[in-house]
């Protein structure tokens, strides 16, 4: 699910709560930046 996240310019809407729990198993340091990605990716039109 992490590689959809750095893979993929648009991530679907549907598939944000899977990614975020992904990023949950992820050192602290790393998750802000992650999530700050997922949403930015996920608000793209």
């Amino acid at each position: 699910m992490l590689s959809k996240l750095a893979s993929s310019d648009k991530i679907d809407p549907s598939d944000i709560v899977d990614i975020d729990l992904a990023i949950n198993s992820i050192p602290e340091n790393l998750q802000e930046a992650m999530r700050k990605t997922l949403h930015e990716k996920a608000s793209r039109e």
